[in-house]
């Protein structure tokens, strides 16, 4: 018997050949391996001609937006050829940020994390919509914000990835407001409270905004990456200006009364000396008085931290400045409402105060 499923080869006929595959003898499934491949062949080289011509490239590369990768893909060649006939063409290239937001788009941005049981995973960085004008002009929205990005905020450089803007909060009021504000859905991350050796890291909730314009429309406002030790007060429009002061304010400030003598005390700390020394003069102009800045060297890490202090009568002009005609969605709540239990427990009038705040 020639094989278990033919009695004779299907294409000759015959059996003098051994059997190899598809009922064929060994010498019909080599003919017809070797037809396949000289069809694939020929039907590869003709492909680019097709693909690689300058109206085809510019539906591909312009209308629909394909990678050149992509479109080495389906032409039968590499990305280098495309490239080059592109160029050969006189058709605009598209630069490292364009590109970025269009990979961005179609789902192509791939990362790894490790997830809570210690695996590497990978994941797919999804598109963030937000109101992409938000920080292209002054508004007391904007300026807020902006005071948040300054005190809990970071700029990532995009010399390697593309510009990431992280914001982490260990209040979610804080995170949901910020974006809220700003019209963004960006997924809201936890992370718990770990030990380490030596310190230990608290709990946050966190988010990412991946956008090359976010992080130069930031850059021209006056952040720059790892600013913490370093930032100078940015310039803004005097009217702005308390709006930007209530955000470092919902970072950095501290709002507390005391238990021994039901005094109210409030306090702003940074990093940057010369950020908060600007901070400090520009509330002594707005009536509030002109107290000492003092260093904290007790950090873990050896960073020097400055901060100052204010007494009840100044606590409750700063309260005014900060929060006086504007809406519960620009400032966290909790601060707030320790402001307003110490007046409402010591009956102060919360009719606006008449000296000069701005």
């Amino acid at each position: 018997m020639w094989s278990r499923k033919y009695d004779k080869c299907e294409k000759c006929g015959k059996t003098s050949l051994e059997h190899v595959a598809q009922g064929l003898c060994r010498k019909c499934y080599t003919n017809k391996i070797e037809t396949e491949h000289r069809n694939y062949e020929r039907f590869k080289k003709s492909i680019p001609k097709a693909f690689l011509t300058k109206e085809k490239l510019t539906e591909l590369y312009i209308d629909k937006q394909m990678s050149l990768s992509d479109i080495g893909r389906i032409a039968g060649c590499n990305r280098r050829s495309v490239h080059f006939h592109i160029r050969k063409f006189g058709i605009p290239l598209r630069n490292k940020a364009e590109a970025r937001t269009i990979a961005l788009d179609k789902g192509k941005f791939k990362y790894s994390r490790i997830n809570d049981n210690g695996e590497i995973e990978e994941k797919t960085r999804d598109k963030i919509h937000f109101n992409e004008n938000f920080f292209s002009k002054w508004s007391n929205e904007m300026a807020y914000v902006l005071g948040l990005i300054y005190t809990d905020g970071n700029i990532t450089d995009t010399s390697i990835k593309m510009g990431r803007l992280t914001f982490a909060q260990r209040e979610k009021e804080a995170v949901e407001k910020f974006l809220n504000l700003i019209g963004a859905d960006s997924k809201i991350l936890y992370r718990r409270r770990e030990k380490y050796i030596n310190t230990t890291a608290g709990e946050l909730c966190y988010f990412h905004i991946n956008s090359d314009m976010v992080y130069k429309q930031l850059l021209e406002l006056g952040l720059t990456p790892n600013k913490s030790l370093s930032m100078a007060f940015p310039k803004i429009p005097d009217e702005y200006i308390r709006h930007f002061v209530r955000g470092c304010w919902d970072g950095d400030g501290t709002v507390y009364i005391e238990k021994r003598n039901g005094n109210l005390k409030t306090s702003f700390v940074c990093g940057s000396l010369e950020f908060i020394t600007v901070l400090k003069e520009h509330l002594r102009k707005q009536g509030l008085s002109d107290v000492t800045l003092y260093e904290d060297k007790r950090s873990k890490k050896g960073n020097v931290s400055y901060y100052f202090r204010y007494g009840t009568k100044d606590s409750i002009k700063l309260f005014h400045y900060l929060y006086d005609v504007v809406p519960e969605s620009q400032y966290l709540k909790r601060k707030y409402e320790i402001f307003e239990n110490y007046l409402d427990r010591n009956k102060t009038p919360r009719q606006l105060m008449l000296f000069t705040l701005y």
